[in-house]
């Protein structure tokens, strides 16, 4: 998820995105210099972000507030899953990069790409950590001890930290930005798309365990998941445009009460 704000109306907004960026190309460059060191010059995460990418060019603008949402959080998912908070924090920055490039035309697009990168690279590589370090969680890649149970509820728990690390910083940069509640922000436009976090999660997982997650076999797996996250996410939206578009009636009609 991203956003697509005109940050330059207000400072407390600018400063918050300025921070976002510094910290976020910290973790970026960490996380890569940790995969290139070990790297063995055959990588399978690299297929899951190739397929982040490819994902990342379909995203769906949310109703009543400038953000959109990816479809493409699966892989994210999938190599937090299997490989560890460093692949998924270089795969949720590729996402957010190449998200906002392909929907964002204008000059400052540029900006608004290093803002979503570095925010889902936090999330991710925050949510990797935290969700490891309370479970003891090792990545399932390689690991024979890794059980369906124990994965599951880690994939849940994965889920449920970066969809309110994720939404909650978009949120926080809207609000500052419109000069709203962050809370009233978030619960209005952002609580409604848990439904889809938790259902990438879940795809994830079954890929992590059920597939080889680098055959053919996957491609086909992926373009079904997506489908359903797309459906999913158009069926949340639609309610939110009803939701957003009722609320503008109640206050024109309000307006014009107080008028009268």
């Amino acid at each position: 998820m991203g956003t697509s704000l005109s940050v330059s109306r207000s400072p407390a907004a600018r400063i918050y995105l300025d921070a976002t960026i510094a910290l976020g190309s910290a973790v970026v460059i960490f996380c890569g210099y940790r995969l290139i060191r070990h790297s063995t010059g055959y990588d399978p995460w690299l297929y899951a972000i190739g397929l982040t990418v490819l994902a990342a060019r379909f995203n769906l603008k949310l109703p009543g507030v400038s953000s959109r949402v990816s479809i493409a959080d699966m892989f994210v998912f999938l190599n937090l899953i299997l490989f560890g908070p460093e692949t998924a924090a270089i795969t949720a920055a590729l996402e957010g990069l190449v998200g906002t490039l392909a929907c964002k035309k204008s000059p400052q697009r540029a900006l608004y790409g290093a803002f979503n990168a570095s925010s889902m690279a936090i999330s991710s590589f925050c949510t990797g950590k935290t969700v490891f370090a309370l479970l003891r969680f090792a990545p399932v890649h390689g690991n024979a001890a890794a059980t369906f149970s124990g994965t599951a509820f880690a994939a849940f728990l994965v889920g449920v930290v970066y969809f309110l690390l994720n939404t909650g910083s978009v949120a926080a940069m809207v609000a500052l930005d419109s000069g709203a509640g962050m809370w009233d922000v978030w619960l209005r436009n952002y609580f409604w798309l848990c439904n889809g976090y938790f259902l990438a999660a879940f795809a994830a997982l079954l890929m992590a365990l059920g597939l080889n997650p680098f055959m053919p076999t996957t491609f086909v797996t992926a373009g079904v998941v997506l489908s359903c996250l797309a459906l999913s996410y158009n069926v949340i939206l639609g309610r939110l445009a009803e939701s957003v578009q009722t609320q503008a009636q109640r206050t024109t009609q309000r307006d014009m009460a107080a008028a009268s």
